[in-house]
Formats: structure tokens, sequence, C-alpha cells
């Protein structure tokens, strides 16, 4: 058996490509994104709370009231944000776009339909192979 060649990795890797592994590291450290939306929702929340005691000078364009932070940790806030959170979300349109998406790729993960189907990308006709059952030998190709 031949022995296989070892890969020297270079000590001295350029900006890019530290830029890069800086990235994908930071990337594993980040939480799952609903806890994300949590996290933020928790600050923007508290950012209302200290802001909205502070005075702004600062008015919108074509009104003469200055801008005024409401808190949204009261009662009042609370219960509108519960009772309306549903209508909000359905108005925002990329929303609505990324949870399809996502329960898309959720069902086809757990019907495990990509590791059934591997692509063969080696040949110029690029062509899906499925096997149908898990005792069966049989496999349907496709062109995509």
């Amino acid at each position: 058996m031949a022995a296989r060649p070892t890969q020297k990795i270079p000590a001295n890797r350029g900006l890019f490509v530290r830029a890069l592994d800086l990235s994908e590291w930071l990337g594993n450290k980040l939480p799952d994104p609903a806890v994300l939306f949590i996290i933020g929702l928790i600050v923007t929340w508290g950012l209302s709370a200290w802001l909205s005691g502070m005075e702004f000078t600062e008015t919108k364009p074509g009104e003469l009231k200055p801008i005024k932070i409401t808190n949204m940790l009261t009662l009042g806030s609370l219960s509108t944000f519960l009772t309306m959170m549903v209508d909000e979300f359905a108005k925002f349109p990329p929303l609505g776009i990324v949870l399809v998406a996502l329960l898309g790729v959720a069902v086809a993960e757990h019907s495990e339909f990509p590791s059934m189907c591997p692509m063969n990308m080696s040949s110029k006709k690029r062509r899906v192979q499925c096997k149908l059952g898990s005792n069966s030998g049989t496999r349907l190709r496709s062109l995509l």
C-alpha cells in the first residue's frame, strides 16, 4: 500500500485566509437564530425602558413634535405586543419567505431525501441517483 502524501499547511497564511478562519470561528460560536431573536428582543425592550425617560429634540420629517420613545415594558405595551404579534409578523414579507424555506429544509432533512440522493457532479450531465426503499437496489435517475 502506498503512503499518502501529507499536505503541509503554510505557517504564514495570508490575511484573507486568517479573516475567513476568524469569521468561521465566530460563526460557530453564535447560538441558534431563535435565541439570537430573543436576545435582540430583550435588548430592545431594555433600551426602550431606559431611553423612554429621555427627551429628544429631533423631529420626524413633516412633524413638529419631537421623537418620543415608548417604554415597551409597560403592561399596555406588552399586551399590545402579544395581541398584535402574529399580524405584525405576517405583514413582514421577508419573514414569511424565510419561514417557508426553513420549513422546506426541515421536512427534506427529516425525510432523509438529501442523504438518499447524492448528486453526481463529475459528469457533464448532472444526475441525481435516489435509492428507492431501504432494501431495494433500484435507482431512479433523472436529469436536473
